[in-house]
């Protein structure tokens, strides 16, 4: 899936994830992939080497994931 605004599970899944590309390749060492995922996390989660976010084990619910590149 290469870009959606949203992603619904069906009753019987409870994980997926979501791997981060960076737009612009100068420093990849430097960049950062911050994330937060609303009903999930109090803060920012910042991936430098891995570039994927696992979630696993949801709930049923409603969560919103946020990201940015730094």
């Amino acid at each position: 899936m290469l870009l959606t605004n949203s992603i619904t599970l069906s009753y019987d899944q409870s994980s997926f994830n979501i791997e981060f590309a960076a737009l612009s390749y100068t420093s990849p060492e430097m960049t950062e992939y911050p994330f937060k995922s609303e009903g999930l996390d109090h803060g920012w989660t910042y991936l430098k080497s891995n570039r994927r976010a696992y979630f696993t084990d949801l709930a049923t619910g409603y969560f919103l994931c946020k990201s940015s590149e730094q």
